[in-house]
């Protein structure tokens, strides 16, 4: 039977990943390189404005709850710094608190995350999406909270959670609104996240505004593309669609082909299109929930004009995010034997 979550709780449609390097550290069958070396999961990686680093959310070993923690990390490899993590009380044991989905916004001076806090098979989880200076991402008292989740959104759909958090503008964050539900029925997976629409924070003053993108519906992923336009995918669809901040006319820019190679996760180079396909993902309704998507990645390909392109499929990839000079792909990747997820980088252009 499937259940509306308004908590995380325990992350179950992983496999159980060690908790000592010892995996991690195997020699590594790239291409493509990886620029992350961690036991636990590096997910969501965003670049900064210029390029030279990438924000990401890394996963501790070092306490029970495995909390997801931000760090910035420099493109070439090197030293993670600005580590934000919890602190508070309920960062031990029983707790999950997860920093995830950061956007750099355009100033370069600040850079806005999701966080959430959660007791392991709880309910009523506190999640925000805040913002800070670079400078004092670490420091609580510095983060100015823009949108609290669960909301209940104006299209009368119930944002969960959001991903995908990037800056249309200076003062416009998109997001992907997320549907959190738990399977009791499944012993090896029973946490799934399944999207729901876009939707946009507009910024004034101290105040945000939230809005839903029109015919955006079931939607699994979002970029945002020259000229202010949005550019998303749909669930248990292979086509790339582009509408505009505010709605109205929605066009189909590409598509994929195969009806089951699902296209998530969209980003715009130009005139060329990289999207998250086929993989282990499946889409089907189900009692109570209705429309849902899961989703453990697939292959990186590429779509100009009528021509689609694999790009490559030797991890199970998600979430990728496009350098500023539209040179490389930095994407999470799911290792296909160990199933660890480390931030690989696929070089696009020379």
């Amino acid at each position: 039977m499937f259940l509306l979550l308004v908590t995380i709780g325990c992350q179950h449609d992983q496999v159980p990943e060690p908790t000592t390097p010892v995996v991690d550290t195997l020699p590594d069958d790239g291409p493509p390189p990886r620029l992350t070396l961690n036991a636990e999961m590096d997910v969501t990686p965003a670049y900064t404005t210029d390029g030279t680093h990438l924000w990401y959310a890394w996963q501790r070993s070092d306490q029970a709850d495995r909390d997801l923690c931000l760090g910035l990390l420099p493109v070439q490899g090197g030293t993670r710094s600005h580590e934000t993590c919890h602190a508070g009380a309920g960062s031990v044991g029983d707790s999950a608190n997860w920093y995830l989905s950061p956007a750099p916004h355009p100033d370069g001076k600040r850079v806005a995350w999701f966080q959430l806090s959660s007791y392991f098979g709880g309910r009523g989880s506190s999640g925000e999406i805040v913002i800070a200076p670079v400078d004092a991402t670490e420091d609580p008292s510095q983060r100015t909270g823009l949108q609290h989740f669960p909301i209940h959104a104006p299209s009368g759909r119930t944002h969960v959670m959001p991903e995908q958090l990037q800056w249309a503008n200076d003062s416009t964050l998109v997001y992907l609104a997320v549907l959190v539900t738990t399977n009791d029925t499944l012993a090896a997976q029973d946490t799934f996240y399944s999207g729901l629409e876009i939707a946009t924070l507009t910024l004034a003053g101290d105040t945000a505004t939230l809005a839903s993108i029109p015919g955006t519906g079931l939607a699994s992923g979002v970029a945002v593309a020259p000229g202010g336009k949005i550019v998303f995918t749909r669930n248990g669809d292979p086509r790339i669609f582009r509408t505009t901040l505010t709605g109205g006319p929605v066009e189909t820019i590409h598509d994929f082909g195969n009806i089951s190679n699902f296209a998530r996760d969209p980003v715009v180079a130009g005139d060329t299109i990289y999207a998250i396909v086929g993989g282990e993902i499946s889409y089907g309704t189900y009692p109570i929930v209705g429309p849902l998507q899961l989703d453990k990645g697939g292959a990186l390909w590429r779509g100009v004009a009528f021509t689609s392109t694999l790009v490559d499929d030797t991890r199970l990839f998600r979430h990728p995010t496009l350098s500023p000079d539209h040179r490389t792909v930095a994407l999470e990747g799911r290792d296909l034997a160990t199933r660890i997820q480390d931030i690989y980088l696929v070089k696009i252009a020379e």
